[in-house]
């Protein structure tokens, strides 16, 4: 199935610019997947100078109930591995 381009970039500005009103507003579990969409992993290091890594998604994820997906997968030679992003 061929993605439609336009529509995906209509639904990823809609995400983007509707994010602070639909955060405050919505329930824990809309807030949580807001987050979701934006952030793809969050790493704690817990060492004698504890830090935590946040990875942003460059895009943020579309919901499946769309029916626009788009996969992204890293280039070679990242490491470590980056199969399945």
């Amino acid at each position: 199935e061929k993605a439609d381009i336009k529509m995906m970039a209509v639904e990823i500005e809609r995400i983007v610019n509707n994010f602070q009103n639909e955060f405050q507003n919505g329930s824990l579990a809309d807030q949580k997947d807001q987050i979701r969409r934006f952030v793809s992993a969050v790493v704690v290091y817990r060492s004698d100078r504890p830090r935590v890594r946040c990875y942003i998604r460059k895009i943020p994820l579309i919901q499946q109930s769309t029916g626009l997906s788009l996969q992204c997968v890293a280039g070679g030679g990242f490491e470590p591995s980056t199969y399945g992003l």
